[in-house]
């Protein structure tokens, strides 16, 4: 046949995302034909003179590529081997290779759920299903990969195809190294095939065959990533139930529609046709949209709704290998988390492969316990909430870090004008204690508590506005850029008193003033940043008076003895920097909202629903990283012996995860975030009205972007459709 023209991938707006229809075309091969690889492979090898033979090899014996009498006779040839009778042999298989993987994890000194869990379990099991020698190297793991991306588009460059390829021949020539007999495991696939495949088959053709299960089986793999990031972003509590008896059982057919690997399926007409009165022109790719197929299904609650929808295809074409998912799956997933009940994930440190056709998780680091630890000589990670509450609520035996005196004796000590560096340390209220720590809160809360936030409504409400509008107006919405943003900006800078000289100048340096909220930076950290916050000092102009008078404005006309209006200006500032905080909050919450499933989360556009729900988003979704604390003397905490001096960094990931009541992601006690009643009041009037203005907007699928910061999950992108696809 004539090779397609996939631009039809460039176009999500009409990719199927009817299920009805898209199963009945998956189902009709008479009509509708797999991409044409062997023909453009051809064309490829004709014009270079490049030899694809490997790639070829693997193709002509994959079931994926494989048309009418020779797939039938494969698939037949499959069928017993991935009956579900046979695969519950290998259960003790799958057990064991995961166990293994469990203490791989248990023993990793920075534990990544792909590097130190998957992908272990997935090669120690697949490589004894298949009946090939271990992959002890990764370099085994690594050419299936790469072989395994021939699916993520139709039409590969041809350096891709040659990566690809070279891949191929490491698959075939491990494969034709056998695995050492075990009398205790099943009939491995190439025992099967030896026996099985008839006079007419070579063994050439038999580890081609083997080899295209082994490259398919990297599949479990990503489905398996993607359910553990699902699962472990929703609240805590869910994680608890995986470990149970049945659980995987009742729920497993919903983890297939909810975390499908697939994104979309290509099929293109043979001839010009319809289904349901939807029209195909012959050779134009029709694009199935996996994922929101697997939506509507589960949308509608329907009985059919639990067998997977679409991530295993449907169709002659549809995977054989459902069974041996569900046998992996129900394996892994109650071990982890019997296993690491206290698991969790460092979002931001998650690496997504996304193609228009796949997607899969590289890296998913991870905190495997709850355990409060040393992690230098001075400093430990407090990770209960008992323990973190016991520090946070003891002003007597834990102070803010002392960083004015450390600075202080560091600018002695090493002869440098650190003057900037303390003025920030002396204004920040996070390192604050005492009266002068007082004396700014009763200040800050007569301006910023809760009930004077109401003569401020209408400038949030303003902010908002903008943002919708400016989100409206974007060729490339990104919820970031163009929402949550510009409602930080207009919700605060007026709120505050930031008024400068040149908005633009400082609007792009001011995001630098979020590294304050680490404390004992290095020496080219702290010039750095005093650097930019001595210009942005510089720049800053008081506020005139008005009406609604601005929180620097106040402090201006107020008598504060050992408050100049540097320093004034100073406190303005570092507020500012910790307020980006409102900022990364909102893009946090608005992404777990929207990757959350729908039938599951249908009241978001509602005030009501966002405000009974709201300490759950805020536990999971708020994006400071950790509170800091000193001991004043020695003591022990969380069962972890401290010196006089040492820094307790309380890790809000694991401290706040499905705390709904009583998280301390606002802080607690004589520290609790100034800013707390402003940051709630705008989150809850931001949401529901994103909502409502777009109640079809949608993400693209795993390209949010996180900036590399230390002490914040914060996401520097976050691309989205404001309105729904077509639907046929």
């Amino acid at each position: 046949m004539a090779l397609a023209d996939f631009q039809a991938l460039a176009n999500p707006e009409k990719f199927l995302a009817d299920p009805t229809v898209a199963t009945n075309l998956l189902r009709n091969s008479d009509d509708f034909a797999i991409a044409a690889m062997g023909d453009y492979l051809d064309i490829l090898e004709t014009r270079t003179g490049e030899d694809f033979g490997a790639l070829r090899r693997m193709l002509e014996n994959s079931l994926m590529f494989q048309e009418q009498q020779p797939h039938l006779v494969m698939r037949r040839l499959f069928a017993p081997f991935f009956s579900n009778k046979a695969i519950d042999q290998w259960q003790g298989c799958a057990d064991d290779a995961v166990a293994a993987a469990l203490d791989t994890l248990a023993q990793a000194s920075d534990p990544d759920l792909i590097r130190d869990f998957v992908r272990p379990a997935l090669m120690s099991f697949m490589t004894s299903f298949i009946g090939c020698a271990q992959d002890t190297t990764g370099q085994l793991y690594d050419s299936i990969r790469s072989a395994n991306s021939v699916v993520s588009h139709p039409l590969l460059s041809l350096s891709e195809l040659r990566k690809i390829n070279a891949s191929c021949i490491h698959i075939l020539d491990s494969i034709e190294k056998d695995d050492p007999a075990d009398d205790q495991q099943p009939q491995s696939f190439k025992s099967y095939l030896r026996e099985n495949s008839g006079p007419g088959s070579c063994i050439e053709t038999q580890h081609a065959q083997a080899a295209f299960v082994l490259v398919s089986g990297i599949t479990m793999a990503q489905s398996l990533g993607l359910t553990l990031y699902g699962l472990l972003r929703r609240p805590k509590e869910t994680w608890k139930q995986v470990a149970l008896p049945g659980w995987i059982d009742d729920n497993l057919s919903e983890l297939f529609l909810t975390y499908p690997s697939a994104l979309t399926m290509v099929r293109v007409p043979t001839r010009d046709t319809e289904i349901a009165g939807c029209p195909f022109h012959k050779g134009v790719p029709a694009v199935v949209d996996v994922t929101r197929c697997n939506s509507a299904l589960r949308d509608t609650r329907a009985p059919n709704a639990r067998l997977g929808g679409l991530s295993f295809g449907a169709g002659a074409h549809k995977c054989p290998g459902e069974a041996l998912s569900r046998m992996f799956f129900k394996s892994a997933l109650p071990a982890l988390a019997q296993r690491f009940p206290d698991l969790c994930l460092h979002v931001d440190r998650a690496q997504f492969q996304v193609s228009p056709m796949v997607q899969a998780l590289l890296a998913m680091p991870c905190e495997r316990d709850g355990k409060s630890t040393s992690v230098s000589a001075r400093m430990v990670d407090i990770k209960s909430l008992e323990a973190a509450r016991s520090v946070i609520n003891c002003d007597a035996d834990f102070m803010p870090p002392a960083m004015e005196t450390h600075l202080k004796a560091l600018s002695e000590r090493a002869g440098l004008d650190l003057d900037p560096a303390i003025t920030i340390a002396r204004n920040a209220m996070f390192f604050m204690s005492g009266e002068r720590h007082a004396v700014l809160r009763r200040v800050v809360a007569g301006h910023l508590g809760n009930n004077r936030l109401d003569r401020w409504q209408p400038r949030i409400d303003a902010a908002i506005d903008a943002g919708l509008a400016q989100l409206a107006q974007a060729q490339s919405p990104d919820l970031i850029r163009d929402f949550a943003d510009p409602v930080f900006h207009g919700s605060t800078q007026d709120m505050l008193g930031i008024v400068t000289q040149d908005s633009a100048r400082f609007n792009k340096l001011a995001p630098v003033l979020q590294d304050v909220l680490e404390p004992w930076l290095h020496l080219r950290e702290l010039r750095r940043l005093q650097g930019v916050f001595t210009e942005l000092l510089e720049t800053m102009d008081l506020p005139e008076s008005a009406p609604q008078a601005s929180l620097l404005q106040v402090m201006a006309d107020q008598d504060m003895p050992d408050f100049t209006l540097r320093d004034k200006k100073a406190l303005v500032l570092v507020l500012y920097g910790a307020s980006f905080n409102l900022a990364h909050t909102l893009g946090n919450m608005a992404h777990w909202l929207l990757t959350q499933p729908k039938d599951e989360h249908s009241n978001i556009a509602d005030p009501d629903w966002i405000d009974r729900n709201f300490e759950q988003l805020l536990s999971t979704c708020a994006s400071p990283k950790y509170i800091y604390r000193m001991a004043r003397e020695a003591a022990t905490v969380d069962g972890v012996p401290l010196a006089k001096n040492d820094t307790l960094r309380l890790q809000l990931l694991s401290i706040n995860r499905g705390t709904a009541v009583g998280n301390l992601a606002f802080g607690h006690g004589l520290h609790r975030c100034v800013g707390a009643a402003l940051s709630r009041r705008v989150l809850k009037s931001a949401l529901p009205r994103l909502f409502q203005r777009f109640p079809d907007i949608s993400l693209l699928p795993q390209q949010q972007r996180y900036f590399s910061m230390s002490q914040t999950v914060a996401m520097s992108a976050l691309p989205c459709r404001l309105s729904r696809a077509s639907a046929i």
